[in-house]
């Protein structure tokens, strides 16, 4: 199992994409190794985040802040835990929705990326 933090900014609701690969060249580092796998999950998963925000702004039109979830991923890429850590969102029905959906993601198996 893997522990990773992810940092979804509330005003930037869509994912900035990874730099393009060079060739078969692969991240150097474990933490780098997490970090290309985070964001490729948020790019592939930026309407579900998208998703979240408009449920909030439904709540209310008071959404912003910052929230950072520690999510922990099983051996298939399986996302098998999501908790938001640290956070100054102004709405539970952000958070909520940001851990229920982080919470079926699946991620590319870390044991193939080394």
């Amino acid at each position: 199992m893997t522990r990773a933090k992810l940092g979804i900014g509330a005003l930037l609701l869509v994912a900035i994409a990874p730099p393009p690969a060079r060739g078969n060249a692969r991240a150097e580092t474990e933490e780098a190794r997490i970090a290309d796998i985070l964001q490729s999950a948020l790019v592939k998963h930026g309407g579900d985040v998208n998703r979240c925000f408009e449920k909030a702004l439904a709540d209310t039109l008071d959404v912003a802040g910052k929230v950072e979830l520690s999510v922990d991923v099983g051996d298939e890429g399986k996302v098998t835990r999501a908790v938001a850590l640290d956070h100054d969102a102004t709405t539970p029905v952000l958070l909520a929705c940001l851990e229920a959906s982080t919470a079926t993601w699946v991620t590319v198996v870390p044991s193939l990326l080394m």
